[in-house]
C-alpha cells in the first residue's frame, strides 16, 4: 500500500502509526515512560496545533474530526489526513493524562509549559485541556497530595495575559478561558479546609497592592466562574470583595483591558446577587454599589461599541438584580433618584441608557413602583419633549410600558 502513496501520505500513515505504537506503551507500561514524558509530551503539543491548523474543521476544543470526512479512501485503502493525525495525537495525551500515576505526571506540566513556545496559543490550550483531563480522573488520594503543585501550575498559567501582552487579545482570551475554567474545576474538587487557603491565596495574587491590573483582570474572570458554578455558597467569598470590586469599576481610563475587568467584576456582582440570600444585601452593601453601577451610565457618553454593549448587557441588568435582592423602599428611593439624574445628562446616549435602567427597575418591583412613581413623573415629562428625537421616541416607549407594568395609564399625570 506505501508503495502506491505520495511522499505526503507515506508521511502520515508513518506518524500515524507511531502514535499508535506509542499508545500501545502508554496503556502497557505508564510506570516506565517518565524519563521520556517531558520531550514526548512538548513534541505531541507542539504538533497538535499544526495538524489542527492545516485542517481548520476540526474543533480544537474537543480534539475531535469535523463532521466532514475524517477518512479519505481511495482504491487502495485509506489514507490518513492531518484531521486524523490530530486525534490520534488528542488520544494519545489523553492516554498519558489518564494512565500515568500523578507523582510523576504533576511535576512534568511546569516542565512542558516551560517547554513550549507559550506564544503559540493552541500549544498551551491543548496542554491545559491535558491537565484539566489529569485533574478530573485523579482519586482523593492523589488530589490531596497534588492539589498546591497543581493549583501552582495553574497559577503560573493564569498569568497568560499579563505575560503575553504582544499576542492577540482573542488568543489570550482564549487560552485564559481554559486556564480558569481548569483553576476553578480544582478548586471545586477540593475539601472546605483546602479550598479556603488557596481561594486566599488566589485572591491575594489578583487583588493586592502589587497585582498588575490585567492580573485584576484574570482574577475577576475566576470570580466569575467560580459565582456561576456555586452559586449561592459564593456570597460567603463576595461579601469580603465587594470593596475592592467597586474600585475596579471607577476606573476613569478607558480601554479594551479595563472595560474586560469591568465586565467580569459586574458579571461577578450580578450572580452573587441572583443566588444570594435576602440578607447578604445589607443597607450598608447596597449604599456601597448602588451609586458606582449607576455612575457607570455616563460611560455610554463615549462611542465605543464595546462601551455599549457593557452598559447594556452588564450594568443595566445588574442594576435590576441589585433592586430585586433588596425588598426595601428605603434602598430603593436614592437609588431610583440616582437614576432620574442621569435621564438629565447632557449626552443623549446616558439619557437614553438611564431610561432602559428606570424601565428595567420598574419591570423588577412591578406594583412596588408606585411608591417612586410621583418623583419620576416630572423627568419623564421632560424627556417627551427632549430636543433628541431617539430620546422623545424611547421615553414615550417606555411609559407605554410602564402603563402595562403598573396596571395604570400614567398620561393623566402629564
Amino acid at each position: 500500500m506505501l508503495l502506491h502513496q505520495s511522499k505526503s501520505e507515506k508521511s502520515y500513515h508513518m506518524t500515524a502509526c507511531i502514535l499508535s505504537a506509542y499508545q500501545k506503551l502508554v496503556d502497557t507500561l505508564p510506570h516506565f515512560i517518565s524519563p521520556y514524558l517531558v520531550g514526548f509530551i512538548s513534541e505531541l503539543i507542539s504538533a497538535s496545533p499544526a495538524a489542527l491548523e492545516d485542517h481548520p474543521d476540526v474543533d480544537p476544543d474537543a480534539g475531535e474530526p469535523s463532521r466532514k470526512k475524517r477518512r479519505q479512501r481511495t482504491n487502495i485503502g485509506v489514507h490518513f489526513t492531518p484531521d486524523h493525525l490530530a486525534t490520534k495525537i488528542s488520544s494519545v495525551l489523553k492516554a498519558i493524562a489518564g494512565k500515568v500515576p500523578a507523582r510523576v505526571l504533576v511535576p512534568m506540566f511546569t516542565k512542558c509549559y516551560e517547554k513550549i513556545n507559550a506564544e503559540e496559543w493552541h500549544s498551551v490550550r491543548v496542554l491545559l485541556r491535558m491537565v484539566a483531563h489529569h485533574v478530573a480522573v485523579l482519586t482523593k488520594h492523589d488530589l490531596s497530595h497534588f492539589a498546591l503543585p497543581l493549583f501552582d501550575f495553574y497559577l503560573e498559567t493564569l498569568e497568560y495575559r499579563d505575560n503575553m501582552t504582544m499576542v492577540d487579545k482573542d488568543e489570550v482570551d482564549s487560552v485564559e478561558e481554559v486556564s480558569v475554567n481548569g483553576t476553578i474545576s480544582l478548586l471545586l474538587k477540593l475539601p472546605e479546609a483546602t479550598f479556603k487557603p488557596l481561594f486566599v491565596k488566589l485572591n491575594h495574587w489578583g487583588c493586592s497592592d502589587d497585582a498588575t491590573p490585567t492580573r485584576t483582570t484574570t482574577f475577576y474572570h475566576c470570580t466569575c466562574v467560580m459565582a456561576g458554578k456555586l452559586k449561592s455558597l459564593f456570597s460567603l467569598f463576595a461579601g469580603p470583595l465587594l470593596s475592592h470590586m467597586m474600585e475596579s469599576l471607577k476606573h476613569e481610563e478607558i480601554d479594551p483591558e479595563n472595560v474586560t475587568r469591568c465586565r467580569y467584576v459586574v458579571e461577578t456582582f450580578k450572580l452573587t446577587l441572583l443566588h444570594s440570600s435576602s440578607n447578604f444585601m445589607t443597607q450598608q452593601r447596597f449604599d456601597m454599589t448602588a451609586g458606582v453601577l449607576v455612575d457607570q451610565l455616563e460611560k455610554s457618553q463615549l462611542d465605543n461599541e464595546m462601551l455599549q454593549d457593557y452598559i447594556i448587557n452588564y450594568i443595566i441588568p445588574c442594576i435590576g438584580q441589585l433592586v430585586m435582592s433588596s425588598r426595601n423602599d428605603v434602598a430603593w428611593q436614592p437609588l431610583n433618584y440616582q437614576i432620574l439624574l442621569k435621564m438629565r445628562h447632557k449626552n443623549p446616549e446616558v439619557r437614553l441608557h438611564a431610561l432602559e435602567t428606570l424601565l428595567v427597575v420598574a419591570e423588577k418591583l412591578g406594583d412596588d413602583y408606585m411608591v417612586l412613581l410621583p418623583e419620576t413623573i416630572p423627568f419623564l415629562a421632560e424627556l417627551m419633549e427632549d430636543e433628541n428625537d431617539n430620546v422623545e421616541k424611547r421615553c414615550h416607549a417606555v411609559i407605554k410600558r410602564m402603563e402595562e407594568v403598573l396596571g395604570e395609564p400614567l398620561q393623566k399625570y402629564f
